[in-house]
C-alpha cells in the first residue's frame, strides 16, 4: 500500500458515497471536499485499487479502528504485527 498527497480537486470518496449528487445530476456541495490523502492498493485482490480520503475522513477512519494512519500503513505493508 503507498500512501501519497492528494492533487488538486480530487474529492474525497468517502463523502462522495455520503452526499451523493444533486437531483440536476451536479455534485452535492459536502460531496465537493478536497481529498487530503490518495492511498494505493498494491494487494492483488485490489488491483491496484485507488482511494481518496480526506482529513476528516482520515480522523474519523482512526477512531473507528483505534489505530493511527501510520500505524495501519505499517500493519498493511507487513511491517509490524499488532495483538488484540
Amino acid at each position: 500500500m503507498s500512501v501519497a498527497k492528494s492533487a488538486r480537486n480530487v474529492w474525497c470518496d468517502t463523502c462522495k458515497d455520503a452526499w451523493g449528487k444533486n437531483k440536476d445530476g451536479s455534485w452535492h456541495t459536502k460531496s465537493m471536499k478536497q481529498s487530503w490523502v490518495t492511498i494505493m492498493s498494491e494487494l492483488p485482490k485490489a488491483k491496484g485499487q485507488v482511494r481518496h480520503y480526506c482529513l476528516e475522513c482520515v480522523r474519523e477512519g482512526e477512531k473507528a479502528v483505534g489505530l493511527t494512519l501510520t500505524q495501519q500503513l505499517a500493519y498493511a505493508n507487513g511491517m509490524v504485527e499488532f495483538n488484540g
